[in-house]
């Protein structure tokens, strides 16, 4: 079977829908309507899944620029070239079984990682109610490293967005890194992990000091407000682990 290489972030983006098209520019191989292509994951050396090839495109790669369905560019090792012949495939993904290509559990993977950004999540639908956590670890580039969601039975929103805190920061510490920049869309919760509120909640204390002794693993923890649309990651995966409890 033909081979398609793509980086993580990319691996990512087609495994959640994100991607349909890829543009391969002299990537070196025939390829054509109905062929299958086993895609790998280039960070981890895995394969992932397929890619069914339902239409391809050829023309050269300066003609595709405006595309927006142009996702990916393969350019000669001479550097890009605007006239290279050029092929726009359009997929379909099948995942292979029991693979998690938005989750890479090897830590050897993360060894050379210095800093991470953590968007956390917590969500619960009554309030007291069914309740889940969801956080989303990204490399200083923006690249999904790790994601999560656990399910909580029945709790309090505060509950799961510390709970979604404390998961997330335990993700960053298998992962050995030196420093966490904590994003949450809850105000009452960044306040307190700095030290602005008061945490007059006597249910929030066991968890409060275990997240302040969780982040003594670490050279440096921030806290920094979002507004939700800017914690769109972590929100999902708080809906869709409670979507699949109930």
């Amino acid at each position: 079977m033909k081979q398609l290489r793509l980086k993580q972030k990319h691996i990512q983006d087609i495994s959640r829908g994100k991607v349909s098209a890829l543009l391969l520019a002299d990537e070196g191989q025939s390829i054509t309507v109905h062929d299958k292509l086993e895609l790998i994951n280039d960070d981890t050396n895995e394969a992932v899944g397929t890619l069914e090839v339902k239409e391809v495109v050829i023309r050269q790669l300066k003609d595709f620029e405006k595309q927006d369905d142009v996702l990916v560019h393969f350019v000669t090792q001479q550097g890009f070239n605007p006239t290279v012949a050029t092929k726009r495939i359009n997929f379909a993904f099948h995942p292979h079984a029991k693979t998690t290509p938005v989750e890479r559990n090897d830590v050897n993977l993360y060894t050379n990682l210095s800093e991470v950004k953590m968007y956390a999540d917590g969500g619960s639908r009554g309030n007291p109610g069914p309740s889940a956590s969801g956080w989303v670890l990204f490399d200083i580039d923006g690249s999904v490293l790790k994601e999560g969601g656990k399910y909580l039975g029945i709790t309090t929103n505060n509950q799961a967005e510390y709970q979604a805190l404390k998961f997330g920061l335990e993700d960053a510490k298998k992962m050995q890194v030196k420093r966490v920049q904590v994003y949450m869309d809850s105000l009452l919760v960044i306040n307190q992990m700095k030290g602005i509120f008061k945490v007059k909640n006597r249910d929030l204390w066991p968890i409060y000091e275990a997240i302040r002794e969780l982040a003594k693993s670490f050279q440096k923890v921030t806290f920094t407000h979002v507004p939700r649309e800017l914690n769109k990651e972590a929100d999902r995966m708080v809906n869709e682990t409670l979507d699949a409890n109930q």
